[in-house]
Order: C-alpha cells, then structure tokens, then sequence
C-alpha cells in the first residue's frame, strides 16, 4: 500500500483491508485469506443492530 494509506485519518483502503465487512460469506473470504498471507491469528467482533450477534455468530462459524 501507498505512504498515504497510513496518513491521518487512514485512506478507504486500508480500513477495508484491515477490517473486513460484509456477509457471512464475504467476511469468511477475508478472514481466510488474511490467513492465507500469513496471520496466524484474527480477531472477529461481531456487530448486529438489535445486539444478537448469535445467528451472524455461527453463520461465520461454518464457513471459516
């Protein structure tokens, strides 16, 4: 990546490398490739609008 993804405030792209967004789908591509570069580790955080992150939860779960 450029010099000016890491400027103050962080371009677009960089957030979107870094925290992946999306449908379960989606998110279980970008975890699994972050893996694939090498990350032997990933943190997941869950959000949902009425804070039932359960059903999102194990979607993830069976995919990754």
């Amino acid at each position: 990546m450029p010099g000016g993804d890491l400027t103050f405030p962080g371009s677009d792209r960089l957030i979107d490398a870094l925290a992946i967004h999306g449908d379960p789908d989606t998110v279980a591509a970008g975890l699994r490739a972050h893996l694939a570069a090498g990350a032997n580790q990933v943190a997941i955080q869950v959000l949902s609008p009425d804070n039932d992150i359960l059903p999102t939860a194990r979607a993830l779960a069976g995919r990754i």
